[in-house]
């Protein structure tokens, strides 16, 4: 029973839909099922081998284990010095006065961005500023700037 699938046979070449089903969506399949990748199943330790294969996460289990992942990889900002806040302050200030573009990194969930656009608008009681992109408006809170820069 442990017959292996070759990809490369004529009957799974000619037929393109099955070719796609085991190369990319099986695998999908598998890590939706167990609830870890493809290629963590294929490094398996196989030393109990009886159960080993009976490995079936519950839907419960497997979405707090995407949940988990999904916070391993957010983004926390860094703690900025005094003086980048000044300069930072300083820049959106100039922006909204003169109205030119500044470019401002901020913290997004996954990693930071960049945007560059006039600053429109800054409610310093709620902490959150509106900048003007070229195709969008952008409200970005005061905690989630990381570094402002002339254009």
């Amino acid at each position: 029973m442990d017959e292996k699938i070759d990809l490369d046979s004529p009957k799974i070449r000619a037929n393109p839909a099955s070719f796609f089903i085991w190369c990319y969506v099986f695998p999908l399949y598998i890590e939706r099922m167990f609830g870890y990748p493809i290629d963590e199943v294929r490094v398996m330790n196989r030393g109990n081998k009886m159960w080993e294969g009976h490995r079936i996460l519950l839907p419960q289990h497997r979405d707090l284990l995407f949940d988990h992942r999904q916070k391993e990889r957010e983004f926390e900002p860094p703690e900025l010095a005094e003086d980048e806040l000044e300069e930072s302050s300083r820049l959106i200030a100039w922006s909204k006065t003169e109205e030119r573009p500044i470019t401002l990194k901020y913290a997004d969930k996954f990693g930071p961005k960049r945007i560059t656009g006039v600053v429109t608008r800054v409610d310093p009681i709620e902490r959150w500023l509106v900048i003007q992109g070229e195709e969008d408006r952008k409200l970005i809170p005061f905690a989630q700037i990381i570094e402002a820069e002339e254009t």
